[in-house]
């Protein structure tokens, strides 16, 4: 295991992100498909028009990681915002303060990015990152959980 901090233990949190959010994709375009299928002619698809940061110039893994986040995380909001709208399903407060807290530290960790690439970081910046990576992380996972928790209210199978 790389020491705490270190950049092998960055990149290390930003592969374990990396496959959280392919997995969360893969999870929210099968709830797509499922709500197309029971609703053949309604829209329930989560294009939107919500505006991203652009990569920075040489973009790292961790800057890509960003910007995909905060993308799917968008995606994912509007899913369910079109999840309501077709069916009139009303979610819990828990289920929108996961995806709050999802973006929120999908933001920390891009605030910490752009300290990092104006030189602004002190030598505990490594953990910091590993620290708010491991919260990103969790993040995507609770959002994965909250789309699992979706397909069941909905009527889908929930086999994710």
């Amino acid at each position: 295991s790389p020491s705490p901090g270190s950049p092998a233990d960055i990149l290390l949190r930003v592969e374990e992100a990396r496959w959280q959010l392919k997995a969360l994709e893969t999870d929210r375009k099968k709830t797509e498909a499922a709500l197309a299928k029971q609703h053949p002619g309604k829209t329930v698809s989560s294009s939107n028009t919500i505006p991203l940061p652009r990569l920075p110039p040489a973009p790292t893994s961790l800057d890509k990681l960003v910007v995909d986040s905060l993308r799917e995380q968008a995606r994912v909001v509007t899913l369910l915002d079109r999840i309501k709208a077709v069916r009139g399903v009303i979610f819990s407060p828990g289920l929108h303060s996961s995806l709050a807290m999802w973006k929120v530290s999908v933001v920390a960790v891009m605030d910490m990015r752009r300290r990092e690439r104006m030189g602004s970081v002190d030598r505990t910046g490594g953990k910091e990152m590993v620290e708010a990576l491991a919260k990103l992380s969790g993040g995507i996972r609770k959002s994965r959980s909250v789309l699992w928790a979706v397909m069941f209210m909905v009527g889908g199978t929930g086999n994710m």
